[in-house]
């Protein structure tokens, strides 16, 4: 608390290691080191100011330097890289900040900057603003040659901390003065600026888009990238045209290694006048090393590796030839300069075969827009046959490269089949970060722009003999659009079967149903895209029923015939960031359906509400009553013994009472299609009966005392 000074040698934080400050009124911490040597070294640790009290700031002053990945991070008193949500509290750096390893910004302030000073600081790493603000407070002040990310998305801390926990943004980087670094800026997946002064750096990509060398001022910057610049801004950003004769190509930073399952992902920061950079590999120390790849990008993952063997990398940049430059090794494309070699060790599998080993090219976003048109039917194609789903549409065979999959607990569609795609980004070369799905074990993934997920729905229209085909009623696509949401649509099939069409508004359809009893008519209710983002929440991330406890399962691939948990052929595909051990696999979650009679009551019930409810019943979403999802312990759901904000009347009504299914709330309106109560509220006629069942019997499993129907 207070002023602090550190007199004496350096003070080094590894990696699982947390400097914390504590208390009011805010701390300044000094670290002036010793001989010249820094007084701070960053490699691998965290700087947390969670236990002081909110809207205050932690400045951190003397000789710092950044010696591998590292986070500065406002997580509150519970540690580990947690947190709940962005706290309002801020760690400035004001000194001499050095060094080439990555400063992560995570779980920090949204309404306090993170202010890093210093006029001739030389770090050389690489900003990832991934939760939290940046600023510098003047021109050198981020380092002369470093480079910036903003990407709320960003989750390469889980290599180092597989169980830290940040939320997705919002990340925003704030220029109040002249910036001109060697480095490189990227904003993904929303990252924001906050532009008012006039910026220098060598790259610039945006949502995908490298921008030209030359100046872009701020005003086409906004119109080109609305949700990526903050309004009321000024000023522009230069990409600095290279002149001639260049100096060296900087040696590549940051390199760092994760394992998969007979695959490696690495990444590295882009280096200053490289063109290419050459990936080399050997199984001893110090080499031989061989060049695997040459990649025009800053990560690439190496398929061509054995499980239980340990492995050395090294990545070089190349420059153009005739660059005059003194690296380590030469070749004839150019000169190079070389990392510091990473040692990675790859586990061992289980041996078994996979059932999916390639995947073909996949052009982002199909054939379908970037983003929903402001006017419908806009840009979107009319015809199922034009969005590339489908190699053969009347026959719905999947386009080249799409990847089937099954939740274990499907959400309830009034009885309907469901098959389902995803199509997600390929180029059909490196794969990297931009075409894979951030992997998180609990809660939601996220997925890249471009991803296209495709379901089709049919019905039984005879249930008394097996014979008759089911009824093809709609395909609907989910399309993961250019501004970090997605939006839907829906294609209804014509009688023949040989085409859908769009449909822009919603409608329903009257259908004849012949069953044991007789001819029934179920209507089907088919949705509009604004109906699609009823469900498709923000605080869900979007996509449901596409994650880690959802996918934990069993699926015969009809490409090959063989049975394989899903999470291990995904893995397999390289789809996943950061790759996964897959020996973990059976440690994670998973959801239980209805229908599994070995599965406790408890189980498949809290399976069921995960989804189907908790796409809006869980923090921050429309359904505040209680929380749904299966990560959530029972005790902490709300839901047994919890009032009900809806009693219709019933006295003592709660979410759920034990052993009183009369005032369980929600089964009453799970158990009724009368629409002014029903839930879920939209695009359900029929009640799931089965549901119902299993609830029923887990209430009355409850300890509780029996109780009659309410007067």
């Amino acid at each position: 608390i207070g002023a602090i000074t550190f007199a004496g040698n350096s003070l080094i934080l590894n990696s699982n290691t947390e400097l914390r400050t504590k208390g009011s009124p805010p701390t300044s911490l000094n670290f002036p080191g010793v001989g010249g040597n820094p007084g701070l070294i960053l490699n691998g640790g965290f700087l947390n100011d969670g236990d002081n009290t909110t809207n205050t700031v932690t400045t951190f002053t003397g000789s710092i330097e950044v010696a591998g990945q590292s986070y500065n991070s406002a997580q509150g008193a519970n540690g580990g890289g947690g947190g709940l949500a962005p706290n309002s509290r801020a760690i400035d750096i004001s000194g001499y900040l050095s060094g080439a390893g990555n400063m992560v910004i995570m779980n920090c302030s949204t309404n306090l900057p993170q202010i890093i000073s210093g006029l001739t600081n030389t770090f050389s790493g690489q900003w990832i603003v991934q939760c939290g603000w940046l600023q510098g407070s003047a021109a050198n002040s981020l380092g002369t040659n470093s480079s910036i990310t903003v990407d709320p998305n960003y989750t390469g801390y889980l290599a180092a901390m597989p169980n830290a926990s940040s939320p997705t943004g919002p990340a925003l980087f704030e220029v109040n003065y002249n910036v001109d670094t060697a480095g490189t800026l990227t904003l993904v997946n929303g990252g924001q600026m906050n532009l008012h002064q006039n910026c220098t750096f060598t790259a610039v990509t945006i949502e995908g888009v490298s921008l030209s060398p030359g100046t872009h001022p701020y005003s086409e910057l906004s119109a080109n990238f609305p949700d990526n610049f903050l309004p009321g801004g000024s000023g522009g950003i230069t990409v600095a045209v290279p002149s001639g004769p260049p100096g060296p190509t900087p040696v590549p930073s940051g390199l760092s290694a994760t394992t998969g399952n007979a695959q490696v992902n690495l990444s590295w920061n882009a280096s200053l006048g490289a063109t290419s950079y050459n990936i080399k590999r050997s199984t001893a120390s110090g080499g031989s090393y061989t060049t695997v790849a040459n990649v025009t990008g800053t990560s690439y993952t190496d398929t061509g590796v054995a499980n239980g063997t340990t492995y050395y990398y090294v990545v070089s940049a190349l420059s153009a030839p005739g660059y005059t430059l003194t690296a380590v090794a030469t070749d004839a494309s150019g000169l190079s300069a070389t990392s510091a070699p990473v040692q990675i060790t790859i586990n061992a599998g289980s041996g078994l075969p996979y059932s999916l080993t390639t995947n073909g090219t996949v052009p982002a976003f199909l054939k379908m827009p970037t983003a929903i048109p402001s006017i419908l039917p806009g840009s979107l194609p009319l015809l199922l046959s034009q969005t590339g789903v489908f190699a053969n549409t009347p026959n719905r065979i999947p386009a080249s490269g799409l990847i089937p999959y099954v939740p274990n607990t499907p959400l309830w569609s009034d009885g309907a089949q469901k098959t389902r795609y995803m199509a997600l980004p390929n180029s059909g070369g490196t794969i990297t970060p931009e075409e894979q799905i951030a992997f998180l074990p609990t809660n939601s993934w996220t997925f890249p722009a471009g991803t296209v997920f495709v379901k089709n729905f049919d019905l039984v229209v005879n249930a008394t003999n097996p014979s008759v085909p089911l009824l093809r009623l709609e395909t609907r696509l989910l399309v993961r659009d250019i501004n970090g949401a997605v939006y839907g649509v829906t294609y209804k099939w014509r009688p023949d079967d040989s085409e859908a069409d769009l449909l822009t508004t919603s409608s329903n359809q009257n259908i004849l149903i012949t069953n044991a009893t007789g001819i029934t008519t179920q209507t089907w209710y088919y949705p509009s895209p604004v109906d699609c983002l009823t469900c498709h929440t923000p605080v869900a991330k979007y996509v449901l029923g596409v994650n880690t406890r959802q996918l934990n399962g069993n699926m015969t691939y009809p490409a090959t015939g063989i049975t394989d948990n899903q999470l291990r052929t995904f893995n397999r595909l390289g789809l996943f960031y950061p790759a996964i051990n897959e020996a973990n696999i059976p440690n994670y979650s998973q959801l239980s359906a209805l229908t599994n009679l070995s599965a406790s009551l408890v189980q498949r019930t809290r399976s069921y509400l995960d989804a189907n409810c908790a796409q809006c019943h869980q923090p921050g979403g429309l359904g505040i009553t209680f929380d749904a999802r299966y990560d959530t312990p029972l005790a902490q759901q709300d839901i047994t013994n919890y009032p009900a904000q809806l009693s219709l009347g019933i006295d003592g009504a709660c979410i759920v009472k034990d052993d009183d299914v009369w005032r369980s709330m929600l089964l009453v309106r799970m158990n009724t299609v009368n629409p002014a109560i029903q839930m879920p509220t939209l695009a359900r006629n029929l009640i799931d009966t089965n549901a119902v069942q299993v609830i029923t019997a887990w209430i009355n499993s409850l300890p509780g005392i029996p109780a009659l129907p309410p007067p």
